[in-house]
């Protein structure tokens, strides 16, 4: 009889380890179908009190935010973690700590975000660089002297011919002027 107890309990030990392991692998399923029968299994189980079912029940009705099934059918531009938030939260982590004065801190968050615009837009110019040199690659000019010019003076052409039609207006001082032409 004690050894019957004792198998029991390895038994248990295994269906207990089975759920754990369910419920780490809910978020990653990749097909509804799955997650609706994992998460009824998850219920269902003996090993689920009423807390944890009202629990588990809130959390399931709030599927469309972390279920990869669910996140699929929804726009989310590739991104289906929060790996970004969590990249900030370690460098927030690197730069602060509990000592650190109001001041200072909302300056580290302000270096912080202008960094990151400045890298975002970097990350933009690069991506409209190559869609306007795949462009040039189509204009006359460049078919014209791609023959006849090595790639390195073909790629000073497109440069240029890239900042020729890519240019900002900006507002000049006219007293600047007037000084200019009247000292």
């Amino acid at each position: 009889m004690n050894k019957n107890n004792k198998n029991q309990t390895k038994e248990q030990f295994q269906e207990k380890k089975k759920l754990y392991t369910d419920i780490l692998n809910l978020p990653f399923c990749n097909y509804i179908d799955d997650f609706e029968n994992l998460s009824t299994d998850i219920l269902e189980s003996e090993f689920i009190n009423e807390d944890l079912k009202e629990y588990l029940e809130e959390k399931f009705s709030k599927k469309l935010k972390w279920v990869k099934a669910y996140m699929k059918e929804s726009f989310s531009c590739g991104i289906c973690t929060t790996s970004r938030i969590e990249s900030k939260h370690r460098v927030y982590k690197r730069y602060l700590n509990s000592s650190i004065k109001l001041a200072c801190l909302f300056q580290i968050f302000k270096d912080l975000e202008k960094e990151e615009i400045t890298r975002f837009k970097e990350e933009i110019s690069y991506k409209i660089g190559i869609l306007e040199n795949k462009k040039l690659d189509k204009s006359d000019l460049v078919k014209y002297f791609q023959p006849i010019y090595s790639d390195y003076v073909i790629r000073k052409l497109k440069n240029n011919l890239m900042e020729s039609v890519n240019y900002s207006i900006e507002k000049k001082n006219q007293n600047l002027w007037y000084n200019l032409i009247y000292p």
